[in-house]
């Protein structure tokens, strides 16, 4: 299992449109090939936070996932709606960042 976490700092006039933005891209998500659970989630005390979770039960899957229009909306929406952004790629023996989604992203022009 692959669980990719992004965490996001919303300005707060971006807030409902990003989570909005969000709720839509998830729905699709859902539906992709072995992802097993997509959703968002915005911290209790602290309204800018928010958090996109998916999980994923195959990782090529998830990396045509990201290769595709639909999470190239969704990170799209994070540069130019949220302060700041950051992405996790945790399985169960290592955990990746932002320079493993540049390099995944990047084999889409490859193709």
């Amino acid at each position: 299992m692959v669980i990719v976490s992004i965490t996001a700092y919303i300005r707060p006039s971006n807030r409902r449109e990003l989570l909005s933005t969000c709720r839509s891209i998830d729905e699709k998500t859902c539906q992709e090939k072995n992802c097993t659970k997509a959703h968002v989630m915005q911290h209790v005390d602290d309204e800018s936070h928010l958090c996109v979770e998916q999980r994923w039960a195959d990782r090529i899957d998830m990396e045509d996932y990201f290769r595709s229009d639909i999470f190239g909306a969704l990170i799209g929406a994070m540069q130019v709606l949220a302060k700041s952004w950051e992405i996790q790629i945790n399985e169960s023996d290592r955990t990746e960042g932002m320079d493993t989604l540049e390099a995944i992203r990047s084999k889409k022009m490859l193709k």
